[in-house]
């Protein structure tokens, strides 16, 4: 049930991060500021930490979605370029460690649920 749930979670936090950085920054493109790498980022992976951690079943996909979405804005609200394939490779590598981050969480997740087995049976 949650897996249904995070899909358009995820793929709405990619695309509002977007929007919201652009606005914040006064950028077309919200990775034109030097905020998208020294603040955005850190908190994006924070959410796909929190998403992983809340949806820890194949969590992986939770930091895919959520970075590949932010080429929904960026076709949207930049002139046509030749250079979106460049922001393509550039989303696929974003994603990893956004990627990274959700399996991290997936896996504190998991150590959380096993000691709190552990701990209910041994009472």
């Amino acid at each position: 049930m949650k897996d249904k749930f995070m899909y358009p979670v995820s793929i709405g936090t990619g695309i509002i991060f977007w929007i919201t950085l652009c606005n914040l920054t006064d950028q077309t493109e919200a990775w034109d500021s030097v905020h998208y790498y020294t603040i955005g980022l850190p908190v994006f992976m924070l959410i796909n930490l929190f998403f992983g951690y809340i949806a820890p079943n194949n969590a992986w996909k939770w930091g895919a979605l959520s970075t590949m979405a932010q080429l929904i804005p960026l076709i949207l609200m930049s002139e046509p370029s030749p250079f979106w394939a460049v922001g393509v490779i550039t989303f696929v590598i974003f994603s990893i460690p956004a990627i990274l981050a959700a399996m991290l969480g997936s896996k504190l997740s998991k150590k959380k649920s096993e000691a709190t087995k552990e701990d209910f049976t041994n009472k």
